[in-house]
């Protein structure tokens, strides 16, 4: 697997762990405490008018006109429910301290919890019918009735329309039946809608018109036999503009012509080479265009187009130390400098984007993008354009602590990870961790580290912190949390189970001082009158002064200094390190008897005589002696 998918499978199952627990205390709390009942009160001007009751699968209850009390749980968080019967409306809802409630429609919900106020439990219900709820009249105007729709708001009533000019009436107030929406019946398009003579702006081919009192409302749907004018101005750059066309027929010269109410205009543009920004037209802003912008004409009409070529724009972008981070902008990796600086970029038919992300020396502590915080979690991805001010801020990865990582059985795994568990970032990436002993640096900017691998067989893995047992970070699984793992800690990972420990005893000269025993590499041994216990596998290392004045040995095996007078062991059993200054060793010279046998320390024979034997301490005849 790979580092991303196991961080994410230890995510998953740490967030189905935290949510069971939150589930089973939720159950608890459900069990144990008593419900919180409180009275809620709705005075009710006619109760036959309105069904009520408690959450959506409750029975409706008995009403009576006046105060209606019954008990709601609000730390079930009860709804109250109130819903008209057909032909009512509801004229005003409010509560206890006279604060009005909205209300859409025909339903009225009401939510309890445990922070719900007095006032909030006690509400005036005022309804009325439809017909003594409408009290402002309009006049409404339409040419062709069987080819418009209007319906009002809250109570989506669609008015009869007939060809004469006709009064309606509605319900008048902010959120009422005000406003009217005003759409074709079918496939003809509006021409023009006026409410008191102003024209309104249509949507997509529809009407919104806020409507009051004594309104006249004027829907024409058949356009005038007149012609109307059309001036097409490129404001920016000219050549933008491709074609333009009147009902599907070309205009030769389309920057000033005359068409017929109604006709369909179509403007094509040159977006592969030019970077459209809008078109103004009938008081319209349109800020997107794929190729073709259409209208119907209804009036005479004045079209202002801004466009220019594509070229490149500077954004600024502010990096406290740019060693600590990389910006991309596709595969494009920029050269960025540390301080503000203006970096330019090509515009494009699609968006700019570009990413930003810690580099390896790094960490991304924060970007701002004009002003706006962005999450930096994973990066931050940027659309970009001209004039945006970004700022990022770093920090320098600072790895000084060092640690040693052990593996017995790595590959009786099939993945392995050593990673920062909230950034993800690899400490140690886990094509890396091999067999034995893998030291690595660390510091701050590491922590929390997270340790996760598992086993092909799921075999009894162990794993230890400075010799103590270390628990998963939950049951059952193979990822582990060190929260403050320090300098020179030393982490051993059994995936086969707990091996052996040994026991190292020491006897040591009086005289210690320059004497130097660790395992692990990191550890060392600080009293050597107590013996060291460590699993099996463990290595040690003894260092002495000088080799030549010192002899060792493990148990009967005696241990050779290298030349930085250090020797590295590891026990296979329980065992007594002895180290001793050298005595009793004669200095020879090579014209020893060629007759005797000569052994090395380890008690193996290298010859007869000292005769080409390089200088050391040799055994002959029982004896040590010393060649030059």
């Amino acid at each position: 697997r790979s580092l991303v998918g196991s961080e994410m499978c230890i995510r998953d199952r740490n967030y189905m762990k935290h949510f069971y627990s939150l589930f089973l205390a939720l159950t608890v709390s459900i069990l144990t405490f008593s419900a919180n009942s409180k009275p809620f009160t709705l005075n009710i001007d006619h109760a036959d008018r309105v069904t009520v009751k408690i959450n959506y699968d409750g029975q409706p209850m008995d009403l009576v006109d006046g105060e209606n009390t019954f008990e709601v749980n609000v730390d079930s968080y009860d709804q109250v429910i109130v819903e008209l019967k057909s032909g009512f409306l509801f004229d005003r809802i409010v509560n206890k301290a006279g604060t009005p409630k909205e209300v859409y429609g025909t339903s009225a919900y009401f939510y309890t919890n445990p922070q719900t106020t007095d006032d909030d439990l006690y509400y005036t219900v005022t309804t009325g019918d439809e017909e003594s709820l409408r009290t402002a009249t309009m006049t409404v105007k339409v040419d062709e009735p069987s080819k418009v729709k209007i319906r009002t708001s809250m109570t989506y009533r669609e008015i009869d329309l007939s060809e004469n000019e006709q009064q309606v009436k509605f319900i008048p107030g902010e959120s009422k039946e005000s406003p009217f929406s005003i759409f074709p019946a079918g496939n003809d398009a509006i021409y023009k809608v006026t409410i008191n003579g102003n024209n309104v702006t249509p949507s997509y081919g529809s009407y919104t018109v806020n409507v009051a009192d004594g309104d006249v409302l004027e829907i024409l749907v058949n356009y005038p036999d007149e012609d109307f004018t059309v001036k097409i101005n490129e404001k920016d750059e000219a050549s933008f503009v491709q074609s333009v066309k009147c009902n599907g027929e070309p205009v030769e010269n389309w920057a000033d012509f005359s068409a017929k109410a109604g006709s369909s205009i179509t403007i094509s543009g040159n977006t592969t080479d030019y970077c459209f920004e809008k078109i103004e037209v009938g008081g319209q802003t349109i800020t997107y265009m794929y190729g073709d912008y259409s209208f119907t004409l209804t009036d005479n009409t004045v079209v202002d187009v801004y466009a220019h070529k594509w070229g490149t724009f500077d954004v600024s972008i502010d990096i406290d130390d740019a060693d600590n981070v990389e910006i991309y902008q596709s595969d494009r990796k920029l050269d960025i400098q540390s301080g503000k600086h203006d970096y330019a970029f090509t515009e494009s038919q699609n968006y700019v984007y570009i990413n930003i992300k810690a580099s390896a020396a790094g960490i991304l502590k924060s970007v701002t993008h004009n002003g706006q915080s962005v999450d930096v979690t994973y990066g931050a991805q940027l659309s970009i354009v001209k004039g945006d001010e970004i700022v990022v801020t770093t920090e320098k990865i600072v790895r000084d602590w060092k640690a040693m990582l052990f593996f017995e059985g790595r590959n009786d795994i099939y993945y392995v990870s050593l990673a920062n568990t909230d950034t993800r970032k690899d400490i140690v990436a886990g094509d890396n961790i091999a067999e034995g002993y893998n030291p690595f640096n660390f510091g701050a900017v590491d922590l929390p580290a997270g340790l996760s691998f598992q086993p092909n067989d799921n075999q009894p893995a162990v794993v230890f912190i400075n010799g103590e047992k270390k628990s998963p970070f939950y049951e059952n699984a193979f990822s582990y949390q060190f929260e403050d793992l320090a300098d020179n800690d030393v982490i051993k990972v059994f995936v086969n189970g707990e091996p052996e420990k040994y026991e190292l005893s020491f006897d040591m000269p009086e005289e210690t001082d320059g004497i130097t025993v660790t395992h692990d590499y990191l550890c060392p041994v600080t009293d050597f009158t107590t013996a060291c216990t460590n699993h099996k596998g463990t290595v040690y290392t003894l260092t002495v002064p000088d080799a030549e004045k010192y002899e060792a040995t493990l148990g009967e095996q005696a241990l050779t200094f290298d030349e930085n007078n250090t020797v590295e062991f590891i026990p296979e059993s329980d065992a007594k390190l002895t180290v001793a200054k050298t005595s009793g060793i004669e200095a020879v010279d090579a014209e020893v008897d060629a007759a005797k046998a000569v052994y090395n320390l380890q008690g193996i024979k290298v010859g007869n005589g000292l005769q080409g034997l390089p200088a050391g301490i040799y055994i002959i005849g029982g004896k040590k002696v010393y060649v030059k």
